[in-house]
């Protein structure tokens, strides 16, 4: 059976927003996804989830945040993600629309999300950050090799 595709609204001012089955169903499938792993990759997702959509200076935020290093986080999350897509359809809609792809703290939720899979949890002081979060990218992307398969090489 085909999952349903996500109901993107509009409003008067040309606003894009997701109906609130939806939401719950996408928010209800990241919870379900990441409680099997265990540490606090649930709670820390539940908690930015039941904060409500980001605001509009999320992406500044997140830039400030991250600084030059954002392009390698998105590279360390970008196999996780992968996975999220393929086990919950719509997901990056919900993430576009509702602006969580561009929020600081779902992305650090992401990132505590893959420590959790790949035993990395912090980065020892005088190590190049940037070194680290590419190592968390390779075990990442070993923990989710049999998923990031097409289906038909399962």
């Amino acid at each position: 059976m085909q999952p349903q595709p996500l109901q993107v609204f509009t409003d008067d001012v040309g606003r894009f927003f997701i109906g609130k089955d939806d939401h719950r169903r996408i928010c209800e499938g990241l919870l379900a996804l990441a409680r099997p792993f265990g540490g606090n990759a649930e709670s820390e997702l539940r908690r930015v989830l039941s904060e409500g959509v980001p605001a509009a200076h999320a992406v500044e935020e997140t830039a400030a945040y991250f600084g030059t290093d954002l392009p390698v986080v998105q590279e360390v999350i970008r196999p996780l993600i992968e996975t999220i897509r393929v086990s919950l359809p719509g997901f990056d809609i919900w993430m576009t629309v509702t602006g969580f792809g561009n929020d600081c703290e779902f992305i650090l939720a992401l990132l505590n999300w893959q420590r959790v899979l790949t035993g990395v949890t912090e980065t020892p002081r005088g190590v190049n950050r940037a070194r680290i979060l590419q190592k968390i990218a390779a075990r990442l992307r070993a923990v989710h090799a049999d998923q990031l398969k097409p289906a038909w090489e399962h």
